[in-house]
Order: C-alpha cells, then sequence, then structure tokens
C-alpha cells in the first residue's frame, strides 16, 4: 500500500469515515454523505470495498441494499489517518548498511 500524492486514496478515507459508526447505512444515503455521483456509481464502488474487505453488505427485510464497516475497514481507516511521510530517499537507504561495512 504505497502512499502516493494526497489525492490517493481520499475517496476509500471518506467513505470509511461516514461508516466509521458501524451502523448499517442504505446506499443512497451513502452516495450523499460521500458525494458519489451518480448513485449507480456508489453500488460499483462498495462491491470494490467488499471484496477489499473492508465494508460488508446485506439487505434489510424490504429487500433494500444496506452497508457498514468491518474490522478490516477499520484498520484500514486508521492507517489512511496517520501522517503522511515523505519518501524515502536512497541515501536513507543505503547510509546504515554502509555504517555496519565500516565499524
Amino acid at each position: 500500500m504505497k502512499r502516493k500524492n494526497g489525492s490517493y486514496n481520499k475517496t476509500k478515507k471518506r467513505t470509511l469515515e461516514v461508516l466509521e459508526d458501524k451502523t448499517w447505512m442504505d446506499v443512497p444515503a451513502f452516495a450523499h454523505k460521500v458525494a458519489i455521483r451518480p448513485v449507480r456509481r456508489a453500488y460499483t464502488y462498495l462491491a470494490h470495498l467488499e471484496h477489499l474487505g473492508l465494508v460488508e453488505r446485506g439487505l434489510d427485510a424490504s429487500g433494500k441494499l444496506h452497508v457498514r464497516i468491518t474490522v478490516r475497514g477499520l484498520e484500514r481507516l486508521q492507517w489512511l489517518r496517520l501522517p503522511q511521510r515523505a519518501t524515502t530517499t536512497l541515501e536513507e537507504l543505503i547510509v546504515p548498511f554502509l555504517r555496519k561495512a565500516n565499524p
């Protein structure tokens, strides 16, 4: 999971934050809160997140699709909230090995 620029994982973070309270939410309400347009795109995106194990989908008594976050989704949200660290330079990777070679 390599972080690239600031926009990487932005939608995923926003999605997991909306679902963070662990309650079931219907897809149109979810799409409205996350600002995913058109709403049908939210169904596809949530299926993708379910495949990753970050959300689970289920039907209510009337057959309406609802989603909620999983434990893995909460863990991923914690990771996404960590401050981004600058990329490691080649020098930072090599210096520890040079120190071991030249005591």
